[in-house]
């Protein structure tokens, strides 16, 4: 039996790949779970082609992966 982060990462490349162009993935800031998690998939997916931004306004606190 494969673990749920397996099957989320696998849901979101698929995902990805039915949807092709621009993505933006944010987390919380306090979601480091979330955070390490979207990097990896991103990273991979992406072959390191994704631009990574610290956001802290009054419409979002946290972090922001666009490929």
């Amino acid at each position: 039996m494969e673990s749920m982060s397996v099957t989320v990462e696998r849901a979101a490349r698929s995902i990805f790949r039915l949807f092709p162009g621009k993505w933006e993935v944010a987390e919380l800031r306090l979601n480091t779970g979330a955070r390490s998690f979207w990097l990896y998939v991103i990273r991979d997916y992406s072959r390191g082609r994704f631009r990574k931004m610290d956001v802290a306004n009054e419409k979002w606190d946290g972090f922001v992966q666009v490929f």
